[in-house]
């Protein structure tokens, strides 16, 4: 965050029109992409941005929660045993009059906007946007959009229950129209933001928060039709390493305490934990193609020259790697290809910065 904003700096005096920003954020993205040299999962409009910019190869997120991550990104600051830690963390209590991105931007002159999932506390640092649009909700009201699904309430259990109140944890949707899944409907409400954005003369950070591949996995079910089952392979690592010491192994909770239909094994047996790996690879793709609905936004307007376009997972996400199935751990698993190796959990994944003007 501290380059982003010295090279704005540099930016501003270099050229006579401020650049925009377009700020991307996708939840639970794990590197098992194209542009970090794996060959599974079909995301073709991040793979494009990554060849039109900077790919960072070695960039680490700071801690594997949501909420503590989101607040360390957008702050900049480092957490500590007693900042930034958990799911629900708020950047506001935990390091008050913090001077973030949005608000660093902001009173320098930018149009700031929040549109998803941006911070994990919706309410958190709103004096930093000029807008902030109010929650996407989808049209079941849930993540689902099959029937039977659709009704499902979504009350999350304590850490001690077992067996799950939110529903399957994954979903071949029967509803093709994107818009009934939130992304589907953050992307159309990302391009009507740039509608407004485009005639307007001071610069804009737009931060867009994808909600996906966040569980549960759902999107239709064409997206699911992009793999073959067949050739989707379990994790070749479903062990706990040796003397690795008990915290770091974690009971996958995020999984098993909160989505039913989950079995009960350690490793999950062969054809669930397939299933739960297509459906993650299908999350990830809807994502993309509404990434993708966005970018082209951009191209049409003429806006593309003009902003710096930036994508940033907040985290990884581990598919049956050491037993786990989540996040919420600091294993540095990687993902081997090509004789390069790409870490998975304890990384900023997918950070993409358009940056051809720098010299």
């Amino acid at each position: 965050m501290l380059l982003l904003i010295i090279t704005l700096k540099v930016a501003a005096q270099k050229s006579q029109s401020r650049p925009n920003i377009l700020f991307i954020i996708v939840d639970d993205l794990r590197p098992e992409l194209n542009c970090y040299g794996m060959s599974q999962i079909k995301s073709p409009n991040i793979d494009i941005l990554a060849r039109s910019g900077v790919t960072f190869a070695n960039s680490f997120c700071n801690v594997p929660v949501c909420g503590a991550s989101r607040a360390s990104f957008l702050t900049g600051v480092r957490p500590t045993p007693n900042r930034f830690v958990v799911a629900a963390t708020w950047a506001d209590k935990d390091l008050p009059g913090h001077l973030s991105l949005p608000r660093y931007l902001k009173q320098n002159g930018y149009n700031t906007i929040s549109i998803g999932k941006v911070y994990h506390e919706p309410n958190d640092d709103l004096s930093a946007w000029s807008t902030k649009v109010g929650p996407i909700v989808s049209a079941s009201g849930n993540n689902y959009v099959n029937k039977g699904n659709a009704s499902v309430k979504t009350q999350a259990l304590s850490d001690d229950e077992e067996g799950g109140q939110r529903g399957p944890a994954f979903e071949i949707g029967e509803e093709a129209d994107e818009t009934k899944y939130k992304d589907g409907l953050l992307s159309k409400k990302a391009i009507a933001i740039l509608d407004t954005l485009k005639s307007l003369k001071d610069p804009f950070f737009l931060a867009v928060g994808f909600f996906k591949p966040h569980l549960p996995f759902d999107a239709p079910k064409k997206y699911f039709d992009l793999y073959k089952r067949d050739e989707i392979k379990i994790a070749s690592n479903q062990y706990i390493p040796k003397d690795a010491p008990d915290v770091a192994i974690i009971n996958s909770g995020e999984l098993r305490q909160q989505y039913t239909g989950v079995p009960k094994d350690r490793i999950l047996p062969d054809d669930y934990a397939i299933s739960l790996r297509h459906a993650y690879y299908a999350s990830v793709s809807i994502v993309d193609a509404m990434i993708g609905h966005v970018l082209k936004k951009l191209d049409d307007e003429g806006m593309r020259e003009n902003t710096i376009v930036v994508l940033i997972g907040d985290h990884g996400w581990n598919l049956g790697e050491h037993t786990i199935w989540g996040k919420h751990n600091t294993a540095a698993i990687r993902l081997a290809r090509h004789g390069h190796f790409y870490y998975l959990l304890t990384r900023a994944d997918a950070v993409h910065l358009k940056v051809d003007w720098l010299v």
